[in-house]
C-alpha cells in the first residue's frame, strides 16, 4: 500500500475547534477525526458488497467499535445501506 502525506493549513481558531472535537469525541489525534470526516463524506454514496450483506444478516451484535452503541450505529447504516431494513 501506498500512502502520501498531505498538508493542510487552519486558521488557529478553526484549529483550536478541531482539536477540541477531537478530544471531546475520543480520536486519538486530529488526523484520525480527519480521515473519519473525509471517508464519511466519500462513503456516502457506498454500495454494499454481497459478502457484507451476508455478514450484516448473519452478526446483528458484531462489536469492533469502542462502544457497543457505536457498533450498532455502525451496523445498523451499513443495514440500511444493503437495503435490509
Amino acid at each position: 500500500m501506498v500512502t502520501t502525506q498531505l498538508n493542510m493549513k487552519f486558521q488557529d481558531t478553526f484549529l483550536d475547534k478541531v482539536k477540541g472535537y477531537a478530544q471531546e469525541h475520543g480520536y486519538m489525534s486530529i488526523q484520525e477525526l480527519i480521515r473519519e470526516a473525509v471517508r464519511d463524506k466519500i462513503d456516502a454514496d457506498f454500495e454494499v458488497r454481497d459478502r457484507y450483506v451476508e455478514f450484516l444478516k448473519t452478526n446483528k451484535d458484531a462489536n469492533t467499535f469502542s462502544s457497543i452503541a457505536k457498533s450498532k450505529q455502525f451496523m445498523d447504516e451499513m443495514r440500511k445501506k444493503a437495503g435490509l431494513e
